[in-house]
């Protein structure tokens, strides 16, 4: 009789483990049952690897399976996540352990289609130098095909080594790439293009693109990269966008999903009916649109303990729902997700998977308007208030033609008025003021 289930079975029996957790460490234990089993926990367990800066990152690199790494591992997802103050020196040790896997690991993966280095979301105060990121591009084997540089603004430059511009790393592995997303501290048209000697800009053909997402926006100030050719070139986010509507129109182009995120705020605080607004810039051949999403804070708080407590949320409305998060995510539901997160920590293109694998939002404490709502909250944000009032909507995201920087702005329906003692952010009956 025989004594083991088929592969294929098998397969399905450990990728059904606890779907809403991460079944690694069960998988782990099923390695030493038999040989059949060993095989199919192999597979499962190299197909999507997550690595943290640590111990556990040392001893795969000295102890790794060479074959499964070869032929097995499909994507790769390296996080950085130890501040620079940790005990036992985070740049000299990191840079080794990182430096280690980018020539004696990552060139190997013959099968990888994907490879993101990321901030991990719940250690966001980070840093990685930029010499070990370009160790890391110029490690990436042909056949990888995806990239995801969810970096923020802990890249940061090497004062005692070369200086670097990854702009110019990149702009040789984009022509090959499918799916990109690519968020630093400093962005520029060199990722797309090169200057000549007269100041002309050339384009580079993106022939394989199916996705690719640059927010120019972020929980730190993003900046121009100071090796741009031009200095003069304006808004990043204007420069990134223009350096992408030529690349669309070259005739080797595909045609992709391409955004950029920016946002734009109100030039005075005393006008509390003008929002801070998210922008997502949608860039087709001969056709540029942005959505333009909403934004307020909202402060929840409470007592624990004894002691009063206060967090800072924001509230956004988007093209299809309403949100309340920190400020953490909100750049990634104002981008549309384009990459997301499994149960098991790998980051992928979003069109990679399928939803019941992403980590639930509730996880990541990101909740839509309608959940929130169900809860006790004391108060609501003034627009909500002022709705009730109106008796209407008063703002929604909205789809604009070009890429015009303009905040969106709270109506004021007939029969109101807004008094400028309440910086124009309460909304009053006319025949109350």
């Amino acid at each position: 009789m025989a004594n083991t289930l088929p592969s294929e079975l098998l397969t399905k029996v450990f990728e059904n483990i606890s779907p809403c957790d991460n079944p690694r460490p069960t998988v782990h234990s099923c390695l030493v049952i038999n040989k059949e089993w060993y095989d199919v926990a192999l597979r499962l367990l190299y197909k999507d690897l997550v690595f943290f800066f640590g111990p556990q990152l040392d001893l795969f690199i000295a102890c790794h399976d060479r074959w499964a790494v070869s032929s097995l591992t499909r994507s790769l997802t390296v996080y950085i996540n130890r501040p620079p103050e940790t005990p036992g020196g985070f740049y000299s040790d990191t840079q080794h352990s990182f430096l280690q896997l980018a020539a004696d690991v990552i060139p190997r993966m013959n099968n990888l289609r994907s490879l993101s280095l990321a901030r991990h979301h719940r250690v966001p105060a980070c840093f990685i130098k930029k010499p070990i990121v370009s160790a890391i591009l110029r490690s990436i084997p042909p056949s990888c095909t995806s990239l995801e540089l969810a970096l923020g603004t802990s890249d940061m430059i090497d004062i005692d080594g070369p200086e670097l511009h990854l702009c110019e790393d990149l702009r040789p592995l984009l022509r090959r790439m499918q799916h990109v997303h690519i968020d630093m501290s400093s962005l520029c048209d060199a990722m797309f293009g090169t200057w000549d000697s007269d100041d002309c800009f050339h384009p580079i053909a993106l022939p394989n693109l199916q996705s690719l997402h640059v927010p120019c926006v972020g929980m730190q100030n993003k900046t121009l990269c100071p090796e741009r050719h031009q200095q003069d070139q304006g808004s990043l986010w204007k420069s990134i966008i223009t350096a992408l509507q030529l690349v669309v129109e070259l005739p080797d182009t595909a045609d992709a999903d391409i955004t950029v995120l920016g946002s734009v705020a109100p030039l005075s605080s005393y006008k509390l009916d003008t929002y801070t607004t998210l922008l997502r810039c949608h860039i087709k051949k001969g056709r540029t649109t942005t959505w333009a999403f909403p934004t307020t804070k909202y402060v929840v708080g409470g007592e624990l303990q004894g002691r009063s407590w206060k967090m800072l949320l924001l509230y956004i409305r988007l093209n299809h729902e309403t949100y309340m998060t920190n400020k953490q995510w909100i750049y990634t539901l104002a981008a549309g997700w384009p990459w997301r997160i499994l149960n098991t920590d790998a980051r992928l293109p979003a069109p990679w998977s399928s939803s019941a694998k992403w980590m639930p939002d509730e996880k990541l404490r990101i909740k839509t308007w309608e959940k929130w709502a169900k809860g006790s909250l004391d108060e609501v944000p003034m627009l909500l208030k002022n709705e009730e009032l109106a008796g209407m909507r008063l703002i929604d995201a909205e789809e604009r033609e070009g890429c015009d920087e303009v905040c969106l702005v709270e109506k004021t329906p007939a029969g109101f008025v807004r008094p400028s003692r309440w910086r124009r952010g309460q909304l009053f009956r006319a025949s109350g003021e």
